[in-house]
């Protein structure tokens, strides 16, 4: 999507349709900071990649949303 402007354009469609839609959107494979950031300001609401969290083990998983529950909240980060 950073390196697309069509790719973008699209993405951007989706994140205002689902708002206008009063739904939640939600990135898989995020893979760094700047992609983030790009969601974040497009107005995507969650998202999950290895630039959020690595896989890890449940227990570690638990931990972690204990600690920062709100931590996949593109809005927040």
């Amino acid at each position: 999507m950073l390196a697309d402007a069509d790719n973008a354009a699209i993405v951007r469609a989706v994140v205002q349709m689902a708002q206008s839609l009063s739904l939640k959107t939600v990135a898989e494979g995020i893979e760094d900071e700047g992609l983030i950031a790009h969601l974040s300001a497009m107005g995507c609401d969650q998202g999950q990649g290895y630039g959020i969290a690595r896989p890890m083990h449940a227990a570690a998983f638990l931990q972690t949303a204990m600690d920062r529950p709100v931590a996949h909240s593109l809005n927040i980060a």
